[in-house]
C-alpha cells in the first residue's frame, strides 16, 4: 500500500515526559500554491506544510481509557492510504509514562490530557487536525475540541463515554478528598493499588473484551496481552490513584459538544450498536447536543453533524471493524475537505451501508440521525432534549419573525 508505519517520541517539557505515539506516513503527493500558503497562516512561519505528505489535513487517533496506539495499528494503515495518520499514547498509559522520581505534582486529569493532545497537535503535527477519539478518547476529543477549536477540523466520536471522573469541586464533600496531584497520601494508594491490579490481571482484561466487544476475536492480535504489558509499569498504581481522585473537567460532554459545535467544529457520530456500556441511547444524546447548537445558531443539525450506527460492533468499533470505520470516517473527511471552511451539510455524504471486513464478515452501517426512538428507554432518555430542541427552534422563528 505504501504506507509507512513509525514509531515516535515527542518530549512534553511541561512535565518532562516522552509522549510515545505511531505514525502512518501516507505516500507523498505534489504539494500547492494554496496548501502552502494555508500552512503559514497556521504556523505563523515561512516554509511549512499544511496537509502533511498528501496535502490533507492529518488525523489523530485518541485511545480510550487503558489501551494506547498499539489498538489503532490496523486504523493507521488503511487511514494512511489518504492522509498522514498518528495515535498518541495518553500519559500513564501505553508507552507513555513518567519515571518513579518525576511523580511530584502530576495530576493524570482530563484538564492533563487535553493540554497533552494540544502540545501534541501544535508541537508534532503542526496543523489544525481530524480527530477521531473511542470511549475516553472520545469524551476528551470533544473537550479539545472546546478548547481548542483552532487546532480540530472535525471531530469522529467512536462510542464516546459521556462521563468521566467524579470529585466535584463545586461539591463540598466531595472536594474535601484528594484531589489526584501525586504523591498520593498512602490510603488512596493502597486502596487504589488493590483496585488496579485486580483489574490489571489478562483474566479480568480478557472478560472485559468479551463484555464489551460483539466478538472479541475480532479484536486487535494480542490486545489483551498488551493491555496488561502498558499497566505493569512502576508507576501504574500511582497514575491510577490519581486518574481515579482527579476533578472532573470545567466542561461537561454535553457542554463540550455544544460549545465546540456553535464555534464551528463539525461531528461524526460513529457508533457501535452492541455496545453494553455506551448504549445507542448515549449517540442520540451526544447527536440531540449538536441538535441544540444548531439551533441555537439558528441552522440546521445537518450542517453541523452526521449520526450513524455501525453492526455488529461494540464498545470499540474501529477495532471490530477496522475497514467499514476507515471507508466512513474517509468518506467524511473528504467531504469536509471539499467545502472547506464554507457552510455546508456534513450529513450528505457518500457512506457504504455494507462493508465485507478482511475476515469476510459483513458489516451495516446506517444512518440514525433524525429518525424516531426506537424503544421506550430511547424514548425516555432523550424527551428533555428534544423538547429543549423544539423550544429553541420556536424561539428562533418567533424572532425571525418579528425582525421581519
Amino acid at each position: 500500500e505504501g504506507v509507512v508505519l513509525t514509531d515516535g517520541q515527542f518530549h512534553w517539557d511541561r512535565v518532562g515526559v516522552d509522549v510515545h505515539y505511531l505514525k502512518a506516513e501516507a505516500p507523498p503527493s505534489p504539494p500547492t500554491v494554496e496548501s502552502s500558503q494555508r500552512a503559514e497562516l497556521f504556523l505563523g512561519v515561512e516554509g511549512g506544510s499544511e496537509g502533511g505528505s498528501t496535502g490533507r489535513p492529518p488525523l489523530l487517533f485518541l485511545p480510550g481509557f487503558g489501551v494506547g496506539s498499539f489498538q489503532f495499528v490496523r486504523n493507521l494503515r488503511k487511514a494512511g492510504r489518504h492522509r498522514d495518520a498518528y495515535a498518541m499514547d495518553w500519559l500513564g498509559q501505553g508507552r507513555s509514562w513518567p519515571a518513579e522520581s518525576g511523580l511530584e505534582g502530576l495530576q493524570f486529569s482530563v484538564d492533563t490530557w487535553v493540554e497533552q493532545a494540544h502540545a501534541f497537535i501544535n508541537n508534532v503535527i503542526q496543523e489544525p487536525v481530524y480527530v477521531a477519539g473511542n470511549s475516553l478518547g472520545g469524551f476528551l476529543a470533544a473537550q479539545l475540541a472546546a478548547k481548542h477549536p483552532e487546532d480540530v477540523k472535525g471531530v469522529v466520536l467512536l462510542n464516546a463515554t459521556p462521563f468521566w471522573a467524579f470529585r466535584d469541586t463545586k461539591n463540598f464533600a466531595l472536594s474535601l478528598l484528594w484531589d489526584g496531584k501525586l504523591p498520593a497520601p498512602d490510603f488512596y494508594k493502597i486502596v487504589a493499588k488493590s483496585a488496579f491490579d485486580s483489574l490489571r490481571s489478562e483474566a479480568n482484561v480478557k472478560r472485559i473484551l468479551d463484555l464489551v466487544y460483539a466478538a472479541s476475536d475480532n479484536a486487535s492480535p494480542n490486545l489483551a496481552k498488551d493491555i496488561v504489558e502498558a499497566a505493569a509499569h512502576p508507576v501504574g498504581p500511582d497514575a491510577y490513584a490519581s486518574i481515579v481522585f482527579s476533578p472532573k473537567p470545567e466542561l461537561s460532554f454535553a457542554d463540550a459538544l455544544q460549545t465546540s459545535a456553535t464555534n464551528g467544529v463539525k461531528y461524526l457520530v460513529l457508533y457501535g450498536r452492541d455496545d453494553p456500556w455506551v448504549v445507542p441511547l448515549w449517540g442520540q444524546r451526544a447527536y440531540l447536543n449538536l441538535r441544540l447548537a444548531a439551533a441555537r445558531l439558528g441552522t440546521t443539525v445537518d450542517d453541523i453533524a452526521s449520526y450513524l450506527e455501525i453492526a455488529p460492533a461494540g464498545h470499540c468499533p474501529h477495532d471490530e471493524a477496522p475497514e467499514t470505520v476507515a471507508r466512513v470516517i474517509e468518506s467524511w473527511f473528504q467531504r469536509l475537505d471539499s467545502i472547506g471552511s464554507l457552510a455546508g451539510q456534513t450529513s450528505y455524504f457518500d457512506f457504504p451501508e455494507e462493508v465485507v471486513e478482511e475476515n469476510n464478515r459483513l458489516v451495516k452501517v446506517e444512518s440514525i440521525g433524525g429518525k424516531e426512538a426506537r424503544n421506550i428507554g430511547e424514548w425516555a432518555g432523550t424527551l428533555l432534549m428534544r423538547t429543549r430542541v423544539a423550544s429553541i427552534g420556536s424561539n428562533i422563528v418567533s424572532s425571525q419573525d418579528k425582525i421581519t
